[in-house]
């Protein structure tokens, strides 16, 4: 089992940009902040952007993917799904698909899992996005309490420390605020330099 430690550098370094143009202008303060979650360990972190981005002026759109409905055009896109089994979940799938073209904006990706199956999900969501025309500036792997149930009917997350228990800690959720800023004062200034979302591939990323 690999220590939680072990995923918290993630986020440090997939918000770092490669030198590169800066082409895109944000105008539109509209953010999507569009999520899949059953346990509630997703919604948390999407829920916690939207409070981000409204405290810095940003008007949100926060919705379940399998609510979706049209909205407002986004100049930001914040996606979050957990990982489920090493992929992103069907029920995910289904609804990133049915989303619209989404050119003009800038994007930020995030997965959530329990210490146990990491994986290229980000890339796969970032890969969505920019399929719809998204700028995509970064993302994020976060370790959050594992839901399969245990004997005594409480999940594994909220027993043992190896299965994310009291995940993400202060400390990770003070670098996920951040990591959402960044975004969003790079949309605002209009700082959109190049992202290579290969670097997402890895389940591992370290400098």
């Amino acid at each position: 089992m690999k220590d939680a430690q072990f995923y918290y550098h993630i986020i440090r370094l997939m918000i770092k940009s490669n030198n590169g143009d800066t082409s895109v202008m944000i105008k539109n303060k509209t953010a999507w902040v569009l999520y899949y979650s059953n346990s509630g360990n997703t919604k948390n972190l999407a829920e916690l952007a939207t409070t981000v981005l409204v405290e810095k002026g940003w008007e949100v759109e926060t919705t379940q993917l399998t609510d979706f409905e049209q909205m407002k055009k986004p100049g930001l896109v914040i996606l979050g799904t957990p990982i489920h089994f090493w992929t992103i979940p069907h029920m995910a799938k289904q609804g990133i698909a049915k989303l619209p073209d989404l050119s003009n904006a800038v994007g930020f990706v995030f997965a959530t899992f329990g210490n146990v199956f990491s994986s290229g999900v980000t890339y796969e969501l970032a890969k969505a996005l920019e399929k719809r025309g998204t700028t995509v500036l970064g993302g994020a792997s976060l370790v959050c309490p594992h839901n399969f149930m245990s004997e005594t009917g409480k999940r594994l997350g909220d027993i043992y420390p190896e299965f994310g228990k009291d995940q993400p800690d202060a400390k990770i959720r003070e670098e996920y605020i951040n990591a959402i800023k960044y975004i969003a004062d790079k949309a605002e200034k209009g700082d959109i330099t190049h992202f290579d979302i290969n670097r997402l591939k890895s389940p591992n990323p370290f400098i």
